[in-house]
Protein backbone atom coordinates (compact mmCIF):
# COMPACT_ATOMS: atom_id res chain seq x y z
CA UNK A 1 0.00 0.00 0.00
CA UNK A 2 3.03 2.33 0.45
CA UNK A 3 4.08 1.97 -2.42
CA UNK A 4 0.70 2.69 -4.52
CA UNK A 5 0.40 5.71 -1.99
CA UNK A 6 4.14 6.96 -3.08
CA UNK A 7 3.59 6.36 -7.18
CA UNK A 8 -0.24 8.38 -6.26
CA UNK A 9 1.40 11.19 -4.54
CA UNK A 10 4.37 11.58 -6.81
CA UNK A 11 1.62 11.40 -9.79
CA UNK A 12 -0.25 14.11 -8.07
CA UNK A 13 2.82 16.27 -7.54
CA UNK A 14 4.13 16.16 -11.48
CA UNK A 15 0.72 16.71 -12.50
CA UNK A 16 0.83 20.14 -10.08
CA UNK A 17 3.99 21.53 -10.86
CA UNK A 18 4.19 22.78 -7.38
CA UNK A 19 7.62 22.01 -5.32
CA UNK A 20 6.87 20.42 -1.76
CA UNK A 21 9.02 19.53 1.04
CA UNK A 22 9.91 16.44 1.82
CA UNK A 23 8.38 16.64 4.49
CA UNK A 24 5.18 17.62 3.10
CA UNK A 25 5.31 14.62 0.83
CA UNK A 26 5.80 12.29 3.64
CA UNK A 27 2.60 13.63 4.92
CA UNK A 28 0.48 13.25 1.39
CA UNK A 29 2.03 9.82 1.40
CA UNK A 30 0.85 8.97 5.12
CA UNK A 31 -2.68 10.44 3.75
CA UNK A 32 -3.37 8.32 0.92
CA UNK A 33 -1.85 5.31 2.35
CA UNK A 34 -4.54 5.75 5.66
CA UNK A 35 -7.31 6.95 2.71
CA UNK A 36 -6.62 3.33 0.57
CA UNK A 37 -6.12 1.23 3.46
CA UNK A 38 -9.71 2.82 4.59
CA UNK A 39 -11.26 2.56 1.40
CA UNK A 40 -10.34 -1.11 0.89
CA UNK A 41 -11.24 -2.04 4.05
CA UNK A 42 -14.56 -0.59 4.38
CA UNK A 43 -15.16 -1.83 0.80
CA UNK A 44 -14.37 -5.58 1.75
CA UNK A 45 -16.99 -5.56 4.76
CA UNK A 46 -19.44 -3.86 2.35
CA UNK A 47 -19.15 -6.49 0.04
CA UNK A 48 -19.42 -9.22 2.90
CA UNK A 49 -22.51 -7.83 4.10
CA UNK A 50 -24.01 -7.96 0.82
CA UNK A 51 -22.78 -11.77 0.42
CA UNK A 52 -24.55 -12.17 3.81
CA UNK A 53 -27.71 -10.07 3.62
CA UNK A 54 -26.02 -8.04 6.70
CA UNK A 55 -25.21 -4.66 4.71
CA UNK A 56 -27.34 -2.90 7.15
CA UNK A 57 -25.94 -4.54 10.16
CA UNK A 58 -22.27 -3.77 9.03
CA UNK A 59 -22.53 -0.08 8.83
CA UNK A 60 -24.07 0.41 12.03
CA UNK A 61 -21.22 -1.61 13.47
CA UNK A 62 -18.78 0.43 10.89
CA UNK A 63 -19.87 3.64 12.13
CA UNK A 64 -20.66 3.02 15.68
CA UNK A 65 -17.18 1.62 15.48
CA UNK A 66 -15.44 3.79 13.84
CA UNK A 67 -16.56 6.88 15.72
CA UNK A 68 -16.12 5.23 19.11
CA UNK A 69 -12.66 4.75 18.66
CA UNK A 70 -11.93 7.74 17.60
CA UNK A 71 -12.69 8.69 20.73
CA UNK A 72 -11.09 5.69 22.44
CA UNK A 73 -7.64 4.92 20.71
CA UNK A 74 -6.89 1.55 21.54
CA UNK A 75 -4.75 -1.44 20.30
CA UNK A 76 -3.15 -0.66 16.55
CA UNK A 77 -1.40 -2.75 14.78
CA UNK A 78 2.17 -2.40 13.97
CA UNK A 79 1.79 -2.68 10.36
CA UNK A 80 -1.71 -1.80 7.80
CA UNK A 81 -1.87 -5.33 6.75
CA UNK A 82 -2.30 -6.43 10.31
CA UNK A 83 -4.74 -4.00 10.75
CA UNK A 84 -6.49 -4.05 7.42
CA UNK A 85 -6.51 -7.92 8.64
CA UNK A 86 -7.86 -7.64 12.30
CA UNK A 87 -10.60 -5.23 11.05
CA UNK A 88 -11.64 -7.29 8.48
CA UNK A 89 -12.28 -10.03 10.95
CA UNK A 90 -13.90 -7.90 13.24
CA UNK A 91 -16.37 -6.68 10.76
CA UNK A 92 -16.92 -10.22 9.17
CA UNK A 93 -17.91 -11.35 12.50
CA UNK A 94 -20.84 -8.93 13.13
CA UNK A 95 -22.78 -11.26 10.20
CA UNK A 96 -22.44 -13.89 12.88
CA UNK A 97 -23.00 -12.10 16.77
CA UNK A 98 -25.67 -10.23 14.88
CA UNK A 99 -27.94 -13.18 15.37
CA UNK A 100 -26.91 -13.75 18.89
CA UNK A 101 -29.50 -13.89 21.21
CA UNK A 102 -28.58 -11.19 24.25
CA UNK A 103 -30.95 -10.95 26.68
CA UNK A 104 -31.86 -6.84 28.39
CA UNK A 105 -29.46 -8.15 31.43
CA UNK A 106 -26.82 -9.37 29.25
CA UNK A 107 -27.10 -6.03 27.34
CA UNK A 108 -26.98 -4.24 30.41
CA UNK A 109 -23.58 -5.66 31.59
CA UNK A 110 -22.11 -4.93 28.50
CA UNK A 111 -22.81 -1.40 28.61
CA UNK A 112 -21.94 -0.72 32.42
CA UNK A 113 -18.68 -3.05 31.46
CA UNK A 114 -17.99 -0.69 28.71
CA UNK A 115 -18.91 2.63 30.63
CA UNK A 116 -16.53 1.54 33.51
CA UNK A 117 -13.83 0.33 30.34
CA UNK A 118 -14.19 4.29 29.41
CA UNK A 119 -13.37 5.64 32.57
CA UNK A 120 -10.65 3.62 33.33
CA UNK A 121 -8.78 3.49 30.70
CA UNK A 122 -9.74 5.86 27.73
CA UNK A 123 -8.55 7.45 25.99
CA UNK A 124 -5.25 5.73 25.14
CA UNK A 125 -2.18 7.37 23.62
CA UNK A 126 -0.50 6.23 20.69
CA UNK A 127 2.68 7.37 19.22
CA UNK A 128 1.68 9.36 16.52
CA UNK A 129 -0.60 11.35 18.99
CA UNK A 130 -0.42 12.94 22.05
CA UNK A 131 -3.35 14.42 24.52
CA UNK A 132 -3.68 17.46 26.53
CA UNK A 133 -4.90 17.20 29.92
CA UNK A 134 -7.83 18.94 28.28
CA UNK A 135 -8.33 16.47 25.26
CA UNK A 136 -8.23 13.30 27.22
CA UNK A 137 -10.92 14.85 29.45
CA UNK A 138 -13.03 15.75 26.48
CA UNK A 139 -12.25 12.42 25.01
CA UNK A 140 -13.27 10.35 27.73
CA UNK A 141 -16.62 12.63 27.98
CA UNK A 142 -17.19 12.05 24.66
CA UNK A 143 -16.49 8.42 24.85
CA UNK A 144 -19.04 8.20 27.71
CA UNK A 145 -21.61 9.86 25.56
CA UNK A 146 -21.81 7.76 22.65
CA UNK A 147 -21.46 4.43 24.65
CA UNK A 148 -25.14 5.74 26.34
CA UNK A 149 -26.86 6.97 24.03
CA UNK A 150 -25.75 3.93 21.82
CA UNK A 151 -27.69 1.75 24.51
CA UNK A 152 -30.32 4.53 24.65
CA UNK A 153 -30.20 3.99 20.46
CA UNK A 154 -30.66 -0.06 20.82
CA UNK A 155 -33.55 -0.41 23.17
CA UNK A 156 -35.26 0.48 20.02
CA UNK A 157 -33.91 -1.15 17.33
CA UNK A 158 -34.75 -4.40 15.97
CA UNK A 159 -32.52 -7.04 17.45
CA UNK A 160 -30.24 -7.31 14.52
CA UNK A 161 -28.90 -4.00 14.64
CA UNK A 162 -28.94 -3.84 18.72
CA UNK A 163 -26.80 -7.01 18.56
CA UNK A 164 -24.41 -5.07 16.11
CA UNK A 165 -24.14 -1.85 18.04
CA UNK A 166 -23.33 -3.74 21.48
CA UNK A 167 -20.85 -5.70 19.58
CA UNK A 168 -19.22 -2.08 18.32
CA UNK A 169 -18.99 -1.17 21.76
CA UNK A 170 -17.67 -4.61 23.27
CA UNK A 171 -15.20 -5.06 20.88
CA UNK A 172 -13.32 -1.42 21.20
CA UNK A 173 -13.40 -1.73 24.84
CA UNK A 174 -11.77 -4.90 24.67
CA UNK A 175 -9.64 -3.05 22.14
CA UNK A 176 -9.03 -0.81 25.19
CA UNK A 177 -8.20 -3.58 27.55
CA UNK A 178 -5.84 -5.18 25.56
CA UNK A 179 -3.87 -2.04 24.11
CA UNK A 180 -3.69 -1.50 28.53
CA UNK A 181 -2.55 -4.86 28.42
CA UNK A 182 0.25 -5.01 26.20
CA UNK A 183 1.39 -1.57 26.79
CA UNK A 184 1.05 -0.44 30.52
CA UNK A 185 1.01 -4.02 31.91
CA UNK A 186 3.68 -5.22 29.57
CA UNK A 187 6.38 -2.14 30.60
CA UNK A 188 5.77 -2.44 33.94
CA UNK A 189 7.20 -5.88 34.21
CA UNK A 190 10.06 -5.09 32.12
Amino acid sequence: MHSLSKLIVTRLISISSTNYSSDDIDVFIYGVECTLNEVLTDSIIILWGIYTHTVIELLVWLTVFTLFRHQTGGLHSKSNIRCFLYTITLGISVAFFSKMNITFCEELLIYAFSITIVLLLAPRENSKIALTNYETKQKKFFSTIIVIITFMISLFCPHNIKTSLDYSIFVNCILLILDYLLKDIMHLLN
